[in-house]
């Protein structure tokens, strides 16, 4: 059945179904088609009652529901699963300000509250476990959460910025597993004669370690020469030449490029030794628009999923097929609609 998108009591655009009625006797140019929402087993329940009042019935919390709607329409359920899928995801604003550094938001599974002090405890990860769904060579998300910078700078009380709408959708695919749930070898350190070392994580309130936990537990055990061989890599390579390989996405990368291609380039880390550190911001969880080889007028140019996001982004049919790989059951059609189009005025 062809899909369409219609506004709905609340003025945002919503899939439909177009549907064939039956005409008895009539002949079939005579049949008439009717249009009823949509087929999904997807939801995002936000849960905003820790925002400041300020913010409550704001233009950014209209852009913050604007964004959820956007990925209610392209992702509608899990792939291994007809069940109903419904995210609970914790909304809260508070200074990021890091040093000299403003960052808009920060979202990924869970709490985002997991970091550990020294080497690994491997008890302590997997008590994390709660916020995700393994199934085979699937993870995908049970709740997440977003936190939002609340300074003048970033998201101002009395002016809205309309770029809050992109940053919004942005930490909501990092929600759903965007770069946070990427698994492979890209993330670890080549030791001595080809073995694997296990870099020791940084506590540190921008940094969650959840892509190095899928890495080492979610798709089965690391070996002394690297990533088990039976595992769904996500991603090869290392921390400062990753390369995204998930069969989907690259094959929607493909279409975008016109080309054959043998990888997605990920953003890289500019420390080969500071592996997850540099992660939670930006590194190794975001495309390579600034990869060495990334063409800044090719498909990454104004790409949603780059580590900045802008007020004319746009979300790729690659970024969308990224989510496949992960696990989740996706329609591609609100892309043929400008993503501007989601937002509310």
């Amino acid at each position: 059945m062809d899909s369409i998108f219609k506004k709905d009591n609340n003025g945002r655009l919503k899939r439909h179904t177009l549907e064939l009625l039956a005409s008895g006797t009539k002949n079939v140019a005579y049949q008439i088609y009717k249009t009823s929402p949509a087929q999904t087993n997807f939801k995002i329940d936000l849960d905003i009652t820790e925002i400041p009042n300020e913010y409550k019935g704001s233009l950014y919390e209209t852009w913050l529901y604007d964004a959820v709607n956007f990925l209610e329409q392209i992702i509608t359920g899990v792939n291994y699963s007809s069940e109903q899928r419904t995210i609970p995801v914790k909304v809260t604003f508070d200074q990021l300000i890091f040093g000299e550094n403003h960052f808009s938001g920060q979202g990924g599974p869970g709490n985002m509250a997991t970091n550990f002090n020294g080497n690994i405890d491997i008890s302590e990860i997997l008590q994390t476990f709660d916020a995700i769904d393994i199934y085979e060579n699937y993870i995908t998300v049970k709740s997440g959460s977003i936190k939002f910078c609340s300074c003048s700078q970033c998201h101002p009380i009395g002016n809205p910025q309309q770029r809050f709408f992109y940053t919004a959708l942005h930490e909501l695919f990092h929600v759903l597993g965007f770069g946070a749930l990427w698994n492979g070898n890209f993330r670890l350190i080549t030791g001595p004669a080809g073995t694997t070392s296990l870099p020791d994580l940084i506590a540190n309130a921008n940094v969650f370690p959840w892509n190095l936990l899928v890495t080492l537990l979610g798709f089965g055990p690391v070996l002394s020469s690297g990533i088990n061989p039976n595992s769904n890599n996500i991603g090869i390579g290392s921390p400062i030449d990753p390369k995204y390989i998930g069969p989907q996405g690259l094959a929607a990368y493909d279409e975008a490029t016109y080309d054959l291609q043998m990888f997605i380039p990920i953003h890289p880390s500019t420390n080969p030794v500071a592996t997850v550190q540099n992660a939670g911001g930006s590194a190794l969880s975001h495309w390579g628009f600034r990869a060495p080889g990334a063409d800044p007028n090719g498909p990454f140019y104004n790409e949603l999923m780059n580590y900045t996001t802008t007020t004319n982004s746009f979300v790729s049919k690659f970024t969308v097929a990224s989510m496949e790989d992960i696990g989740y059951a996706v329609d591609y059609s609100a892309l043929d609609i400008p993503l501007a189009n989601f937002m509310s005025n």
